[in-house]
């Protein structure tokens, strides 16, 4: 299946060897209105950044084993930035990836992978908010 963003990755160097199509309980930072358009948007399309610094990952999602992880990655992030909320989201959603939605990590960060959705996939729909995020 093809891959949302896949022009914009094709011009980029990436390697999908350590991503496959597979079923992963997922948490990701959402704002209040799950059906908010940027809940589900990568960070390059998000924040549009220069040719010359953008990476392949950033056309896909951000996601957390855990909703701790999310939460310890929240604060993490937002330690200094008392806005940080505006950009990126107040409420932690779970939900599952599955094999038809697209492509997840298989190797990565403690707490955190990538995961690139296939094009029609509606993520949203998959997930429901379970609480704030600065709990």
């Amino acid at each position: 299946m093809k891959l949302k963003y896949e022009k914009e990755i094709s011009l980029l160097k990436s390697d999908f060897s350590n991503f496959e199509a597979r079923d992963k309980k997922s948490y990701r930072l959402v704002f209040e209105d799950l059906l908010d358009v940027r809940n589900f948007l990568p960070v390059n399309i998000l924040n549009p950044l220069p040719d010359r610094i953008l990476n392949f990952k950033g056309f896909g999602l951000s996601f957390f084993d855990t909703r701790e992880s999310l939460i310890e990655n929240f604060k993490y992030l937002s330690k200094g930035k008392p806005n940080f909320y505006k950009k990126r989201g107040t409420h932690v959603a779970e939900g599952n990836v599955t094999v038809r939605c697209g492509l997840t990590e298989i190797n990565h960060s403690p707490g955190h992978f990538c995961h690139f959705e296939y094009c029609d996939i509606k993520l949203s729909a998959q997930f429901t908010i379970i609480c704030e995020a600065n709990q």
